[in-house]
C-alpha cells in the first residue's frame, strides 16, 4: 500500500512551493502534513460486491490502487475521500457502468451508515433531519456538506463535496444523492421522488 493511501497524509516540500500550491500555506507552512477529507469506510458497505455484480473485478481494482480486501472488513475504519472517489471512478471505468456510483447509491442501505442514519430516521422532519445530517456529517464523510433551504413551497436539500478533485467527485456526488434519495424515501415511503434533481 502506498504511503499516500496508508496515513491519507500528503507532504507538501520547497518544491510545491516553487509550483505555487497555495494550500501548502493554508495549511500551516511548508513542510508540514496536510491531512486529506476522510470517509468512514461503512460508506463502502456492500462495494466490492457490487462491482462484482456489476461485471468487474473487486480486486484488480484494489490491486490497481494500492489497496487490500482485508480493508474493507473494518466499517468502523476510514479512508481518504480521494480513495474512494478513485474507488467508485474504476468502478465505474471496470465494469463499464458510467452511472456506477448512482447504481451503487441506489442499493445502499442508509441504514448501514450506523450512527449518522439514526439521527436523521429519529428527527422530527426531513427538514430537521437534514440539518442534524449537515451538522454531524463530518464525523462520516469530512469531504460532504449537507443543507436545506426552504424556498416558497419548495425545499432544497443541497449536497456537495469539498476538497476533492471534481473530476473524481462525479461518482462520488451521484452515490451520494442516490444515497440521501434511499434515506427520505425511509421516512417518506418508497414511492417518494423529487420534483428535479440537478
Amino acid at each position: 500500500m502506498s504511503e499516500s493511501i496508508a496515513h491519507n497524509v500528503e507532504h507538501f516540500g520547497p518544491a510545491e512551493l516553487a509550483e505555487g500550491k497555495k494550500e501548502v500555506l493554508r495549511d500551516g507552512g511548508p513542510g508540514r502534513a496536510r491531512k486529506k477529507p476522510m470517509i468512514s469506510l461503512s460508506a463502502a458497505t456492500g462495494l466490492l460486491d457490487a462491482i462484482e455484480a456489476a461485471g468487474g473485478n473487486p480486486d484488480q481494482i484494489l490491486h490497481s490502487l494500492g489497496l487490500d480486501r482485508s480493508l474493507f472488513s473494518h466499517s468502523e475504519g476510514f479512508i481518504s475521500c480521494a480513495v474512494f472517489d478513485r474507488l467508485l471512478q474504476e468502478a465505474a471505468r471496470s465494469t463499464g457502468d458510467d452511472r456506477f456510483g448512482l447504481h451503487f447509491g441506489e442499493h445502499f442501505n442508509p441504514k448501514d451508515i450506523g450512527a449518522l442514519a439514526y439521527v436523521l430516521l429519529n428527527s422530527p422532519t426531513i427538514k430537521v433531519g437534514f440539518e442534524n445530517v449537515g451538522r454531524y456529517l463530518k464525523v462520516h464523510n469530512e469531504a460532504a456538506r449537507v443543507s436545506v433551504a426552504v424556498e416558497g413551497e419548495r425545499v432544497y436539500l443541497r449536497y456537495r463535496l469539498v476538497d476533492t478533485p471534481i473530476e473524481a467527485a462525479r461518482q462520488h456526488n451521484e452515490y451520494g444523492v442516490a444515497l440521501a434519495l434511499n434515506a427520505i424515501r425511509m421516512m417518506m415511503g418508497s414511492q417518494w421522488v423529487p420534483l428535479e434533481v440537478q
